[in-house]
């Protein structure tokens, strides 16, 4: 597959498949684990961590405070750009 045949495919689960699983749930925000989510969730702060992400966010500042520590719609990645490359 070509790059960009991947990249149609992930926003195909993203946008097409994620939702029908949601729906399948029976609940708004029935979560999920990072590790078998779609790292392109767009509610990923609410789907992985839910009411406990503003609390997560204050701790992560209090152990990495240069925010160095982070990994895709992890805890405070939303300060990275979407390739975790350059601080935003």
């Amino acid at each position: 597959l070509t790059p960009t045949e991947v990249e149609t495919i992930k926003e195909k689960l993203t946008t097409q498949a994620v939702p029908v699983l949601d729906a399948l749930s029976g609940e708004r925000d029935a979560g999920a684990y990072s590790n078998e989510a779609d790292a392109r969730e767009p509610n990923w702060r609410t789907t992985f961590f839910g009411t406990n992400y503003p609390r997560l966010k204050q701790v992560k500042r209090r152990y990495d405070p240069e925010g160095l520590f982070i990994v895709t719609a992890g805890v405070g990645s939303e300060d990275w750009d979407r390739d975790a490359r350059c601080r935003l």
